[in-house]
């Protein structure tokens, strides 16, 4: 795929899990802790089980890398509506295989809670999720090569927003957001107190495709 700056941009495999993973969780520890943590199981134990199984929003088969001089040094997750509801029953899947029929209920649960700080993509939408560099490679155009290949495979499938969500904690992304001409769309909270205590707001930031 495609070359910038000696970025190379892929799809995962699943012998990049090591350092696939651990980007994934970066882009969300607090979401991911949330939801995914319990007495038997870590958040980093189950996004690297799924992502070896290659189903659901954190399989090897839903995730680009981008590579830096032989490194995994960003991950990235692009979909659009139908992708998306195939990526989720994957996920389902692997909760229930996971946690069991008994505990899954319980991450389930905290799943929802968190699910008003996540956007989904409707009709003729592309939707960025699990977006995250190595943090001694930023300000490389890391981020930028990422985007810059979702940005266009959106527009070779003629479809006609971008949508993302960028954790009100996050201000350095929202500004490499902006530099690309994403624009801000909605404020969102977590309506479950518990989980809004620990899950920061977001805001939907969207590109309009037919525009740039």
């Amino acid at each position: 795929m495609g070359r910038e700056h000696g970025i190379r941009i892929r799809q995962a495999k699943v012998e990049d899990v090591g350092a696939a993973s651990a980007l994934l969780y970066s882009a969300g520890p607090e979401i991911y802790d949330y939801i995914f943590t319990n007495a038997v199981q870590t958040a980093q134990g189950f996004i690297a089980s799924e992502f070896r199984s290659g189903a659901g929003h954190c399989g090897h088969r839903a995730v680009l890398v981008a590579e830096q001089q032989g490194s995994i040094v960003g991950v990235a997750c692009f979909f659009d509506a139908a992708e998306h509801n195939r990526l989720q029953r994957g996920s389902l899947r692997n909760i229930l295989f996971s946690y069991g029929f008994w505990r899954c209920w319980a991450v389930l649960a905290r799943a929802q809670h968190a699910a008003p700080v996540i956007s989904r993509p409707g009709p003729k939408e592309f939707c960025l999720r699990n977006f995250a560099v190595a943090t001694e490679r930023r300000g490389q155009g890391i981020g930028t090569a990422l985007l810059r290949h979702g940005i266009a495979e959106a527009k070779a499938r003629g479809l006609g927003r971008l949508i993302l969500d960028v954790a009100e904690t996050n201000p350095r992304a929202r500004a490499l957001y902006e530099r690309l001409g994403f624009k801000p769309e909605q404020s969102m909270r977590c309506r479950n107190p518990r989980a809004a205590a620990q899950i920061p707001g977001s805001t939907r930031m969207v590109l309009d495709l037919l525009a740039c």
